[in-house]
Formats: C-alpha cells, structure tokens, sequence
C-alpha cells in the first residue's frame, strides 16, 4: 500500500493510524508532480483531492497506473459539468460497492486513516 499526501502532517497521523500494516509506504508529494508508475497498482483511491488538480490529466495519470482489471475509487466533490471527463478519462470497470473486487485492507485503511490519494499493490 502507498499513500501520498501533500501535506507532511497528514502523512505522519496517517503513518501513526496505520501501524498495523507492515508493507505500507507514505510519501510526501504534490500528486500534479509524482510520477505515476504505468500498470502498476490494483487499485487506486482517491479522496477529497481531485477538484483541487487538473481532473483531465490526473484521471489519465490514475488510469494508466491502473493494471489490467484495476479499479478506481473516487470520493470527491461533484459538479455535473464534469461527468463527461470521468466517463471517458475513467473508462473502467465498474467496482464501487463491489467488496469482491476491493481488497479488505483498502476499505480498512480508508477508514482508518486520512488519506488524500492511495494505491494498492499486490
């Protein structure tokens, strides 16, 4: 598991919320600057960070991180006007509410701690 959180504080609450889980990583990077691996990660989650970036290029950032049969989970702000971009920048599977594609960990690390972006590698 990776989390990424511009904010060095954030970091080091979720670090502390999330002993437990051995092969974590925290990184304190802007997300606009990161260098996305390409087909790298099982599963994404982004929250409450996407209207604070360029949706457009994030999205595809996300999505070609995204191994074959990745998911991406999105909990942010909404604007309809934007519905278009996630429809065709995010083109994946559908696995929201779907625990059987998720792994138990995301959903636990979720609540856990306070993550701006995750990704999950297996």
């Amino acid at each position: 598991m990776l989390a990424l959180d511009v904010s060095p504080q954030m970091m080091r609450l979720a670090r502390e919320r999330s002993r437990q889980y051995a092969q974590s990583e925290f990184q304190v990077a802007d997300a606009v600057l990161w260098e996305f691996p390409v087909d790298h990660f099982d599963c994404i989650v982004s929250i409450a960070t996407l209207h604070h970036l360029p949706l457009e290029a994030m999205l595809t950032h996300m999505k070609d991180a995204l191994r074959v049969n990745g998911v991406l989970l999105i909990l942010d702000l909404y604007e309809e006007s934007l519905a278009g971009t996630f429809t065709t920048l995010a083109a994946l599977p559908a696995a929201v509410g779907t625990s059987n594609r998720v792994p138990t960990s995301v959903y636990s690390l979720c609540v856990l701690s306070p993550f701006t972006d995750l990704a999950v590698r297996n």
